[in-house]
């Protein structure tokens, strides 16, 4: 059995965990719009349009403890910019 020390712990360990992962979502969230805005900009050679964009982002489920603050606000303009460093990095 478990005491309320290890409980506490296990409780730390998950909400950091927690934490991590929104933190990952939103950065995947980034890196893949980014590609599809490359992709689907005419002057990359792209289609055009790329099937299955995102329509926004859906930001994580807060926690009061662990996830305060919301992680998603500047992910737009994190996506544009990571777009322009796509396409500057495209060969001619």
């Amino acid at each position: 059995m478990k005491n309320l020390s290890q409980l506490q712990a296990d409780r730390a360990a998950a909400g950091a965990a927690y934490a991590a992962a929104a933190a990952a979502y939103v950065n995947a969230y980034v890196e893949l719009h980014a590609h599809d805005q490359a992709l689907s900009n005419g002057n990359v050679g792209g289609a055009g349009s790329v099937q299955g964009q995102f329509p926004s982002l859906q930001a994580p489920t807060p926690h009061g403890e662990f996830l305060r603050e919301p992680l998603h606000g500047d992910a737009n303009d994190r996506a544009r910019a990571r777009c322009v460093e796509i396409i500057n990095s495209l060969e001619d």
